[in-house]
């Protein structure tokens, strides 16, 4: 069990290591192991690769409604940005959170990056990816006609 503070944020006695990072993401979401994308995904093409089909596991089960371990996950998310080593901060900003925000992993489904908004916590909502899909959020407005 990952061990949360009074805000959902997880936290621990040790420095996360980069070669932890997905271990600790299955370990929130253990439907990842045995699922269609942990079954493409090759461990020996790295930990980027790793993530990347994590990501499509959770973008998978949003769009089913099953979100069940999200809590857990954006709290383990939080963690790492907190609390990891900068390579392993690295991999969850260029790694999760920009494949969050990758519209291209969204392709035939009825969910969009924007979707994941209300598990994202603060440390990940000032991710540049982050502040670009937050603000899809928003109702758009036509521009205004020229006359």
């Amino acid at each position: 069990m990952i061990h949360t503070d009074g805000n959902g944020v997880a936290s621990g006695a040790q420095m996360l290591r980069y070669d932890d990072v997905v271990a600790f993401l299955i370990a929130a979401c253990p439907s990842y192991e045995g699922s269609p994308e942990r079954a493409t995904v090759d461990d020996a093409n790295g930990e980027y690769i790793r993530v990347t089909g994590f990501v499509r596991h959770l973008i998978r089960l949003l769009d089913e409604q099953n979100t069940h371990c999200f809590g857990q996950v954006f709290a383990v998310v939080e963690w790492i940005l907190e609390d990891a080593e900068p390579a392993a901060v690295h991999l969850m900003q260029a790694g999760f959170l920009a494949d969050l925000a990758d519209s291209s992993l969204y392709e035939g489904k009825r969910v969009r990056p924007a979707d994941f908004g209300r598990w994202l916590g603060p440390r990940a909502r000032r991710n540049p990816s982050i502040q670009v899909i937050l603000t899809d959020e928003a109702p758009r407005r036509d521009p205004p006609s020229v006359t």
